[in-house]
């Protein structure tokens, strides 16, 4: 999430309980992706359940339940242009804080 977030700065996440996480394009979330083991991503909104995506050059519409989560920095970013769209339950919510190097709201 370079340049807006950088390795090792904490933040403060807005969990949601099972099922009521519910983003919008440009929302800043963790998600926890299966396919990735469960390591945590944070990762931007860039398109909701059905809306129309291009991954990996193939034209397809978003599940009832899947997220298409894309990285600020395109060119370095593991998202889901690697590993596909993430499924709701996947997501653990929205951050909302930084807190540390300096406290500012996202």
């Amino acid at each position: 999430m370079l340049p807006l977030l950088r390795p090792g700065d904490v933040v403060l996440l807005r969990a949601e309980p099972a099922g009521g996480c519910a983003p919008r394009h440009g929302d800043i979330v963790v998600a926890c992706p299966e396919r990735l083991g469960g390591a945590p991503l944070i990762k931007r909104v860039a398109a909701l359940p059905r809306e129309p995506v291009m991954i990996s050059d193939q034209a397809r519409t978003l599940g009832h339940d899947e997220y298409l989560l894309l990285g600020d920095n395109a060119s370095d970013s593991l998202d889901s242009r690697t590993v596909g769209p993430v499924r709701q339950r996947e997501l653990l919510g929205r951050v909302w804080l930084r807190l540390w190097p300096a406290l500012r709201v996202l």
